[in-house]
């Protein structure tokens, strides 16, 4: 078995391995399940503002019992019968973060979810990751590429962390280096 063929099985080993840990561990947040729903933190613009007592006047809307096996509850306030979803909404994955404010009125019972996106921080050190295969041509020739980059922190909307990346060409060069890397620091933005 020639370098390249056994650089090349590595490699795909190693992207197979890397997408099947992100698979298992929730798309890549352990932190976040998404098989069952978890109770959410309050916001920074509530979260020492105490709460207050009301009355309410008008029976509560909620949805059906049967929409919360559909909402990934976890089994014990799905099979609750005193337990009732208000409501729930869906908030797009991006960037930046979203805060989610259910909105109960007190004289008629009806709610209403509202989400607005916060601005960036100006500083956040969440460590966030990724990898890929690709096949493309350099110098004329097919190459294989295994790259990886890692965010370390994160100023606003621009990026700062390190970037890995190994090119294997397909086909031989006479002469020539088989192999190419490049490991490096940088910025970039998303879009």
């Amino acid at each position: 078995m020639s370098v390249r063929a056994l650089v090349i099985i590595l490699l795909l080993c190693a992207v197979s391995y890397g997408a099947f840990t992100w698979w298992v561990t929730a798309g890549g947040n352990p932190s976040q399940p998404t098989t069952v729903a978890a109770p959410a933190a309050p916001a920074a613009q509530v979260k020492n503002a105490g709460y207050e007592f009301i009355v309410i006047t008008e029976p509560v809307k909620a949805r059906p019992a049967a929409t919360k096996p559909k909402l990934k509850l976890p089994p014990a306030i799905a099979a609750d019968p005193t337990k009732h979803v208000i409501d729930a909404t869906t908030v797009p994955a991006g960037e930046r973060p979203v805060t989610v404010i259910p909105v109960i009125d007190q004289v008629t019972g009806e709610t209403q979810i509202y989400t607005v996106a916060e601005p960036l921080p100006w500083i956040d050190t969440t460590q966030r990751g990724d990898a890929g295969l690709y096949l493309g041509i350099k110098r004329g020739e097919p190459v294989l590429r295994a790259q990886a980059r890692q965010q370390l922190v994160q100023v606003k909307a621009l990026k700062l962390g390190a970037l890995a990346s190994l090119d294997v060409p397909l086909h031989s060069r006479p002469g020539g280096s088989d192999l190419d890397a490049f490991v490096g620091l940088g910025a970039w933005v998303s879009w």
